[in-house]
C-alpha cells in the first residue's frame, strides 16, 4: 500500500482522485434504483468508506489522516454526484409519443432530475378548447418548498406582467405519497 505525504500537492491530488474514483464506482452501482440524492447521505457513505480504508492501512500510510479524510471525502462526493448527473442525463429520453384522450394531447418533452427537484417539461394541445399549444413545467420538489410556492394547497396565481400570462398551481399529492412539505406544482405555463 502506498504512503501519502499530505504536504505535497501531488499526493493531495492523488487522494482526491482516489476519493473521486470511489465515488464514481459507487454511483455506477447505485444508478438508477439506489441513488442517494442528499449530500448528507453521500457524505455519510463517504465517511464510512474512508474510515474503513484507513482502519486497515499501516500507520505509515499518511502523516495526516484528517487531511487525507477531508480530501478523499470531497473527491468522493464530487465523483458520486457528477457520475449520477451524467447517468441521469443519458437515461432521460424525451418522449416523442404523446398521450391523447378525448382530443387533448399531452406530450412529455424533457425530464430534469436535480438535487432539489424533478422538473417535467410538458406540452398540452386541445384543439377547439385551448388556443394553440401550452407549455409548462411540472415540478416535484425533493426538499422544503420555497415560501412563494406554498401559498395554497390548491390555488392558482396569474401574472399579467407581460402579454402571455403565466399560471402557477399547487396540487397536493395523495396522503400516501406525501413526505414532509412535498407538493407537486406547475410553473411557467406559456403559449407556444
Amino acid at each position: 500500500m502506498a504512503s501519502y505525504d499530505m504536504d505535497t500537492d501531488y499526493d493531495r491530488r492523488r487522494v482526491s482522485g482516489d476519493g473521486k474514483s470511489a465515488g464514481v464506482a459507487q454511483a455506477e452501482q447505485h444508478h438508477p434504483y439506489l441513488v442517494l440524492r442528499s449530500v448528507d447521505e453521500v457524505l455519510a457513505k463517504a465517511r464510512k468508506v474512508v474510515d474503513a480504508k484507513l482502519s486497515t492501512a499501516p500507520t505509515t500510510f499518511t502523516d495526516n489522516k484528517e487531511a487525507y479524510k477531508e480530501l478523499y471525502i470531497n473527491g468522493y462526493i464530487k465523483g458520486y454526484f457528477d457520475k449520477i448527473a451524467e447517468m441521469d442525463k443519458k437515461a432521460v429520453v424525451p418522449s416523442t409519443a404523446p398521450s391523447s384522450v378525448q382530443g387533448a394531447t399531452l406530450t412529455l418533452k424533457q425530464v430534469e432530475r436535480k438535487a432539489n427537484e424533478y422538473v417535467y417539461y410538458i406540452e398540452l394541445a386541445d384543439p377547439g378548447h385551448i388556443d394553440g399549444v401550452q407549455t409548462a413545467e411540472v415540478v416535484y420538489p425533493l426538499g422544503e418548498i420555497e415560501p412563494a410556492q406554498a401559498f395554497a394547497s390548491a390555488g392558482y396565481a396569474v401574472s399579467a406582467s407581460d402579454s402571455t400570462p403565466s399560471y402557477k398551481a399547487i396540487v397536493p399529492l395523495p396522503a400516501s405519497q406525501q413526505t414532509k412539505s412535498s407538493r407537486l406544482y406547475v410553473r411557467n405555463v406559456k403559449k407556444k
